[in-house]
């Protein structure tokens, strides 16, 4: 049933008509018309709310992944879809390897620390045994104690060397 100008038409197919003979039928022709605006419309809307809902906050993902190479940390969304857990997961992701980086940087630190203290010492015993006027017994006390603080920089990265064969 189809209405034109207050006026309703039964149609009925009694025979295909060829496509060329349809375009003379003015109703058809309106109908085909308007049906093609719908489905532009149809799709103009669909491809935005995909765009809207789907398209852009991936992108803004990747935005924040390439923000946190530089320096920038992502902050967490509500959304409670997939791409909201993909994010809020990369979010933690990233708080736990920036607590990882700040103990490494804290066990380099402890470990430099504890390097430099035998190694001041032994600098420093070194250079007194290049004062010619020092007797035999204190220059083998003097690398007594060079030997004995190489031992302890020895044992520091030997720790050092195991604590990184069991992380690995």
């Amino acid at each position: 049933i189809v209405s034109v100008n207050n006026t309703s038409y039964l149609i009925t197919i009694i025979e295909y008509l060829k496509i060329d003979n349809v375009k003379d039928i003015p109703v058809v022709e309106d109908l085909l018309k308007i049906e093609t605006i719908i489905i532009g419309v149809l799709l103009l809307c669909l491809t935005s709310v995909i765009y809207i809902n789907i398209v852009k906050p991936i992108l803004n993902i990747q935005k924040d992944m390439d923000n946190y190479k530089v320096g920038i940390k992502p902050t967490k969304t509500s959304r409670r879809d997939e791409i909201g857990m993909l994010k809020n997961n990369f979010v933690k992701l990233t708080r736990k390897l920036d607590k990882e980086k700040d103990m490494k940087n804290k066990i380099i630190a402890s470990i430099s620390h504890d390097i430099k203290t035998p190694l001041t010492s032994i600098m420093g015993y070194a250079e007194r045994l290049q004062n010619k006027d020092m007797s035999e017994d204190r220059k083998k006390r003097y690398i007594e104690i060079i030997y004995s603080k190489s031992q302890n920089i020895k044992e520091i990265i030997d720790e050092f060397d195991d604590y990184l064969s069991y992380n690995l």
